[in-house]
């Protein structure tokens, strides 16, 4: 069982020192002697007014040659990866080489390529993956590869994880003038040939010819444009018509050198399926399509409300929700909205009011709870019902069952002495005895969210207890399936008002319910 999947949440290298070498000295009295001796008969003779030497100082040694190395993570369904140069250059901790989700990229750094330290320009790549069981596995190299001096690397972990592979893209350090570089590359492997445009804003198309056509693992050669204002657009290969990602206006100065690769876009469902990844040697960016939108969808786990209607800026967003009716998500252009929950049909009676400012590419669940513990900053007798909202990851990843927990039943918050203290959420063995068993979740409270933590894929039974009291069983033992590069959400939930003798349960959302 892996009992480090969950965290209760509230919604390159350093380079070395300059060496020096010790050396133990003999003995030296005598001479010391001698040499202080002569030193004072010599100061004797030294008029006041003599004028020390001149002070010449040595120039520091030049740079090694080295070769300049960015690497970036563009496996879509990846989990955690961490890659290394040499056995004995594996990454300090914090170093963005470590850790390296999908999309994330490194500033650029060296690589020496000689003359001593490695005169070859050789190193040994390698890439280890996380996986949930806390072990790691090496699903890329060792490998060698070779560098040379003032050459710019690209390293790309590309391609579905079960194939995942390194992609080098190679070019010239410097760019010419007061220009700015773009090398634009492919590494999207859902995703077949494309053409690539990058023209003044809002040309059309059809009266332009694409800068090239590029299949996976692909790059155009690197371009050139002077500073000013462009639209880069990709299309299917040979369909202008057909556009996969626009930029909409961008602005490229003199300064930009930048990396640009097309990856799979996994922000959402309704978006388009690609995006741009920029490296620009320092930060590492993602760029959207200009008409991206956020999505949102509601979870009604409000026992006391009734059926409700839930408006954004008093345009109907949702309608007749009845208790623990999970809606589809909706595509919403990024803005903040005034979401507010009425009673079916009484647009004039709010329930809930809340400000929700929806950013391109994230995904909100909007959880309506009632509010009979109080939630910090919130009191029940003015706030009787709330939103809980949620950011939801949605990218699958191949090794893991990404799973969450959220505490939406105010009814089933105390412990074994009626205190506030939330329950423990037990994940097990079918038929384990939990009195024998660590909680994966203690004292997790009312309104709150532990995130999606991957877990070892497999079948489990979920008991909630009370807080500290294994023997006090608030939701009897539920037997799940989890898969790997599946997503799922238990929100548990009060006794349903409709249903008689109902207790304590769960609602099960995301591929718990998927056809």
């Amino acid at each position: 069982m892996n009992k480090r999947a969950f965290t209760v949440c509230f919604d390159l290298f350093i380079p070395s020192l300059a060496s020096f070498t010790l050396t133990r000295i003999p003995k030296m009295k005598n001479l010391i002697t001698v040499v202080c001796a002569t030193a004072i008969i010599a100061l004797a003779g030294c008029d006041s007014s003599s004028t020390p030497p001149p002070r010449v100082d040595t120039p520091p040694p030049p740079p090694p040659p080295s070769a300049t190395i960015l690497v970036l993570q563009a496996s879509p369904d990846a989990p955690i990866l961490n890659v290394s140069f040499d056995a004995d250059l594996k990454p300090p901790a914090g170093s963005p080489l470590l850790d390296m989700d999908y999309k994330s990229g490194t500033p650029s750094f060296t690589l020496v390529t000689g003359p001593s330290e490695n005169p070859d320009g050789v190193y040994e790549f390698q890439v280890d993956a996380d996986l949930p069981d806390g072990t790691t596995a090496t699903v890329i190299g060792p490998l060698d590869m070779t560098f040379v001096e003032n050459t710019v690397y690209t390293i790309v972990t590309a391609g579905n994880y079960a194939g995942i592979a390194p992609v080098v893209f190679e070019q010239t350090l410097a760019k010419t003038g007061a220009s700015a570089r773009l090398r634009i590359m492919h590494v999207a492997p859902l995703q077949g040939p494309v053409d690539v445009y990058v023209t003044a804003p809002d040309a059309d198309l059809t009266l332009e010819a694409p800068l090239g056509t590029i299949d996976f693992a692909e790059a155009l050669d690197p371009l050139e444009f002077a500073p000013g204002d462009y639209q880069l657009r990709i299309t299917t290969a040979g369909n202008s018509a057909d556009v996969l990602l626009d930029t909409g206006t961008t602005t490229l100065s003199d300064l930009d050198d930048l990396i640009v690769a097309v990856v799979e876009n996994t922000t959402s469902y309704g978006g388009t399926p690609l995006s741009l990844v920029v490296l620009d040697g320092n930060d590492t960016f993602e760029v959207l399509d200009a008409a991206s939108t956020g999505d949102v969808r509601v979870v009604h786990a409000s026992a006391e409300a009734g059926t409700i209607d839930v408006l954004a800026d008093d345009v109907e967003l949702f309608t007749d929700l009845t208790y623990t009716d999970v809606t589809a998500f909706v595509a919403m252009a990024p803005a903040t909205y005034d979401v507010t929950v009425t009673p079916a049909d009484m647009p004039a009676t709010e329930l809930i009011q809340a400000d929700l400012d929806v950013v391109a590419g994230e995904s909100y669940s909007l959880i309506a709870l009632t509010n009979e513990v109080t939630v910090p900053a919130i009191d029940p007798a003015v706030d009787p019902f709330i939103f809980l909202v949620t950011n939801d990851d949605r990218r699958s990843v191949a090794t893991d069952a990404k799973l969450r927990f959220i505490h939406g039943a105010p009814t089933a918050n105390t412990d074994v002495d009626g205190n506030q203290e939330g329950v423990d959420v037990y994940l097990t063995a079918v038929g384990a005895d939990i009195t024998m068993e660590d909680a994966e979740l203690e004292a997790f409270a009312f309104a709150t969210n532990t995130g999606f933590g991957g877990m070892v894929p497999g079948t489990y039974d979920v008991t909630v207890t009370a807080d500290g009291d294994a023997t006090v069983i608030i939701v009897p033992a539920t037997t799940i399936t989890i898969n790997a590069a599946g997503i799922y959400t238990i929100v548990m939930r009060d006794p349903d008002p409709a249903v008689a003798n109902d207790t304590v349960g769960f609602i099960m959302m995301d591929d718990f319910t998927a056809p």
